[in-house]
């Protein structure tokens, strides 16, 4: 059972064979994140992602990012921190760009800008983040991040330049999060249940998220990968934002974009389409590592810790391709049939309200919402009538219904 609040009894994401979702935590420099006691390692979230039955595995500069090694992994998490490490190849942007296109999906990080010798900002993480196809288009590589002070820093913490230790504290930042025109947040954002996950850990330096205002053709300077966006008119969205306590205002905290909406190659096999994977860029990898998580998770709250936790599990399940999301709702599927039967005498609204009962407990939350807008997406294509969101359970049971009679 997946339950938000705690580790799940049945991991998440364990098969009992394949495919097994697997993910590469790709660092730029060592020597920023291992500076001997691990402070800035993503050793707890490794650990907490492991337990919940996903292959992680952690690679670095100078590794080279290859068609072969991402070929293992159906999503990469980019923790970027240097200003100085070796900048992407143009080999290694034309591997990642083949691999998105095929369904890879990238969360991205950087951190806060440092003034360089000439005086100008240059951002955590620039030599590989400016060249990441489709994500470096957003977050902000060159120039000064967010809200600027003097030392180029925005502060979620609280007040005063001096709060290093709140960045350290049990208490994570309280998210702000924007609305669809149905009052919803981004499904990263909501379990299961319905509840919102709201938290992140809180940290002083910070970098700059953005959405480009036009998908441009612009080339990247290695290797001119040209069309980018592979024809999309979607743009990417901002899908959280934290807030600067010192100065009572919001700041751009998470992007992301949907490639799954938009088809790239067709495979000759058998004529199917892969569509792009999906982005989520991060304005700090400091969210993710043991240095702003050791006493949150020490504390274990289900309002910080258990909801932080969610959020994990439902990056990891959001930027999964296509395949891996189907397997794991067919699984569903499969375990709820048995709950189920006898089912003679239910109407498809009755049967349908408790197959979601059960989706709830074995899917995480942003496959199970993700379930329900694709039926009512499935819905609206063949009726030409779009339903609200609580209408969906009789779409569910008529689906469960012809499930069952096979």
């Amino acid at each position: 059972m997946f339950d938000s609040t705690s580790d799940p009894t049945v991991p998440v994401f364990a098969d009992g064979g394949n495919p097994v979702l697997k993910i590469l935590f790709y660092i730029d420099d060592m020597k920023e994140f291992d500076n001997g006691s691990e402070d800035f390692m993503p050793r707890i979230l490794k650990a907490f992602l492991q337990g919940s039955g996903v292959f992680v595995k952690c690679a670095a500069r100078p590794d080279e990012i290859t068609e072969a090694l991402l070929g293992e992994y159906h999503e990469v998490w980019l923790f970027l921190a240097s200003r100085k490490t070796q900048a992407l190849t143009e080999t290694e942007c034309l591997a990642l760009r083949n691999w998105m296109d095929r369904g890879g999906g990238v969360l991205i990080t950087g951190d806060h800008a440092d003034l360089n010798d000439s005086g100008e900002f240059e951002g955590l993480g620039r030599p590989i983040g400016r060249f990441v196809p489709r994500a470096r288009h957003m977050r902000i590589w060159d120039g000064p991040p967010g809200s600027l002070d003097q030392y180029g820093r925005i502060d979620s913490t609280g007040p005063g330049i001096d709060s290093f230790a709140l960045e350290q504290d049990a208490k994570p930042q309280r998210l702000e999060l924007p609305r669809d025109v149905e009052g919803a947040p981004h499904v990263l954002f909501l379990d299961a249940q319905g509840v919102l996950l709201d938290r992140l850990p809180d940290h002083r330096h910070e970098g700059k998220v953005l959405v480009p205002a036009t998908l441009t053709d612009e080339p990247n300077a290695k290797g001119g990968l040209l069309n980018e966006w592979a024809g999309s008119s979607l743009l990417p969205e901002i899908v959280a934002r934290g807030v600067d306590k010192r100065l009572g205002v919001s700041f751009d905290l998470m992007a992301a974009w949907d490639g799954h909406g938009v088809r790239t190659v067709k495979n000759n096999a058998d004529g199917s389409w892969h569509v792009c994977g999906r982005i989520l860029a991060d304005s700090s990898w400091h969210h993710y590592v043991n240095f702003n998580l050791v006493q949150i998770e020490a504390k274990n709250d289900p309002n910080g810790w258990g909801k932080i936790k969610a959020l994990y599990t439902n990056i990891a399940a959001w930027l999964a391709p296509p395949t891996i999301q189907r397997f794991f709702r067919e699984r569903a599927y499969a375990e709820a049939r048995p709950q189920l039967e006898p089912i003679d005498g239910l109407t498809d609204e009755q049967l349908g309200a408790r197959a979601l009962a059960l989706f709830a407990t074995l899917l995480p939350g942003a496959w199970y919402h993700q379930m329900i807008d694709d039926r009512l997406a499935e819905h609206a294509a063949a009726t030409m009538q779009s339903l609200p969101r609580e209408s969906v359970a009789p779409l569910i049971g008529a689906s469960m219904r012809r499930y069952i009679a096979g």
